[in-house]
């Protein structure tokens, strides 16, 4: 739904540490979020867009333009944040990270390459990590932790997480291999950054496992807390 009105009602929502928003027929669905004490209204088409409507993208400016002086985007799904990257690509008020599979053999294919990082006053801003296909935890969680630190290096005023579980092995048309296990891994990880943080969810297309997977993550966050 690239450039269409949505024609679902307003939803009101809290988004917790400990709870998700899932769009599973991909249409836009507004609701209020209270998360760790910053109120945001958000239009939330489903997916990752180089549109002005593109979720984390939205949800960092809203947040840059009420209460934050740096906003870090950290999006840790299987497909390389496309469109988040080049909204905030010449910027120094966001930091742009992206694990994702190489764009050698994944889709979008022609963007998110190791090498590009920004450009103006965003140089430096922008970093990217591709991962080959079969990406098993070992890997990733090495990545992972450099993007942790890329992060931490900004001490920036909160963090959105694009939050795809389609890195999961049984994923039907993603290729990475984390274990339901990883997840609340990662949750804990990104709770040791000690930031107000705000969850997207963006992609998984295991449908019976997108659920369990999502809110291992969110669950490891609370513990990590």
């Amino acid at each position: 739904m690239r450039d269409g009105q949505s024609h679902h009602p307003e939803v009101a929502m809290k988004v917790t540490p400990s709870s998700v928003l899932v769009d599973e027929q991909a249409k836009a669905l507004a609701f209020h979020a209270d998360v760790l004490g910053f109120v945001m209204k958000l239009d939330l088409p489903a997916g990752e867009y180089p549109a002005e409507h593109a979720t984390p993208s939205l949800t960092t400016r809203r947040w840059r333009r009420s209460t934050c002086a740096s906003v870090a985007v950290l999006d840790v799904d299987h497909h390389h944040g496309n469109g988040t990257q080049d909204i905030f690509w010449e910027r120094a008020d966001v930091l742009v990270v992206s694990l994702h599979g190489t764009p050698e053999t994944e889709y979008p294919y022609l963007l998110g390459y190791a090498d590009e990082r920004g450009a103006g006053a965003g140089e430096g801003f922008t970093h990217d990590f591709p991962l080959p296909r079969g990406t098993t935890w070992a890997q990733y969680s090495a990545a992972f932790d450099s993007a942790l630190d890329a992060v931490a290096r900004i001490v920036p005023d909160a963090l959105v997480v694009s939050l795809g579980v389609d890195t999961y092995v049984g994923d039907p048309i993603s290729a990475f291999a984390l274990e339901r296990e990883h997840f609340p891994l990662m949750g804990r990880s990104l709770a040791q950054l000690r930031l107000p943080t705000v969850f997207v969810l963006e992609g998984g297309y295991a449908v019976e496992d997108l659920g369990p997977n999502a809110s291992g993550v969110l669950g490891g966050f609370d513990a990590g807390h």
